[in-house]
């Protein structure tokens, strides 16, 4: 945490403000140890956990500027404008929100790689790595409580993009995600990406279309009625 907070204050100094959760941690954390910061820090507390669903929900219901970047506690920008990013989403009110480019752990792997330059039309983001029109993460409903974790990105890009919104990847911004499976259960998380997958498959694309992605592994966005390979 400590490490995401110095990030972000060198990568993007000009932030409004930096919302943070304290989803029950013991023992608390204490917003001294971060030193001086060049913006405001507003600390919300749990005294016991909430979840990560709900405490996102929680930071966009508390942000009071119009876009809102997305960080885990151990994710943040390493190269390129945040600036420059929040200026591509005030040119393009048709866009929802920014999917960045990021690599994961001390190796630093792409996670999702691409050869383009120019922002192009995605169809999801991943919740380290993303920027958002704070009203319209609220005027969709945030993430869907019910998947407690996993998948809940899939989901409101889904609602996103059958709102009218486009997603749209930004490579000019890259993020770093010092995942680590530590204090993970990776029996539950499977179990949850596997249950939630099927779920929005069925409950966000068109039944005939979700039958034919989970047998044959196509992919496939939301609203469309037949393979996209003309099958």
């Amino acid at each position: 945490m400590a490490e995401t907070v110095r990030e972000l204050a060198r990568m993007a100094p000009e932030a409004a403000e930096l919302l943070l959760v304290d989803d029950g941690s013991q023992p608390p954390i204490d917003p001294a140890t971060f030193g001086p910061l060049p913006f405001p820090l507003r600390l919300i507390r749990h005294e016991t956990s909430q979840g990560v669903i709900p405490s996102r929900n929680e930071i966009a219901q508390a942000c009071r500027t119009p876009y809102l970047l997305s960080c885990d506690d151990d994710s943040y920008p390493i190269d390129g404008s945040v600036s420059e990013a929040v200026g591509y989403l005030q040119a393009h009110p048709e866009i929802f929100g920014l999917s960045f480019p990021y690599v994961e752990g001390r190796a630093r792997k792409p996670m999702n790689p691409s050869q383009r330059r120019e922002p192009y039309p995605v169809r999801m983001f991943a919740a380290c790595a993303f920027m958002c029109r704070t009203a319209g993460y609220r005027e969709l409903g945030g993430y869907s409580p019910w998947l407690v974790k996993q998948n809940e990105e899939r989901d409101l890009s889904y609602r996103a993009l059958l709102h009218g919104w486009d997603i749209f990847h930004y490579p000019a911004l890259t993020m770093y995600h010092d995942y680590t499976p530590v204090a993970r259960n990776m029996d539950r998380q499977d179990f949850l990406t596997m249950r939630n997958e099927t779920s929005l498959e069925l409950l966000r694309i068109p039944w005939p279309v979700a039958l034919v992605k989970r047998y044959m592994h196509l992919d496939i966005p939301p609203g469309t009625h037949r393979p996209s390979n003309g099958c």
